[in-house]
C-alpha cells in the first residue's frame, strides 16, 4: 500500500490539482452547460501526469479523452 500513497510527489500533486482547478475555473466562467468537455479536460489533464511518470494507465486514459473529445467536438 506504501507504493500507492507515495507513487507522486507533492510537486506533481499540487501541479495536477492546480491545471485541474483552472479547468473547473475556466468551465464555471466560459461554458456552464457542456459536462462533457469538462470530463474530457479532467480526465486529459490526469492522462498527462500520469504519462509524465511513465504510466501506462496514462496511454489509457488518453484513448478515453481522445474518444471523448472526438465525440465532443462532432456534436456541439
Amino acid at each position: 500500500m506504501r507504493k500507492y500513497t507515495n507513487y507522486f510527489t507533492i510537486t506533481e500533486i499540487v501541479l495536477w490539482a492546480s491545471s485541474a482547478l483552472l479547468i473547473i475555473i475556466s468551465f464555471i466562467i466560459f461554458d456552464k452547460t457542456n459536462y462533457l468537455t469538462l470530463a474530457a479536460s479532467l480526465i486529459g489533464v490526469t492522462s498527462l501526469i500520469f504519462s509524465a511518470k511513465g504510466n501506462p494507465f496514462g496511454q489509457f486514459l488518453m484513448v478515453i479523452f481522445s474518444l471523448l473529445l472526438s465525440f465532443v467536438l462532432r456534436h456541439f
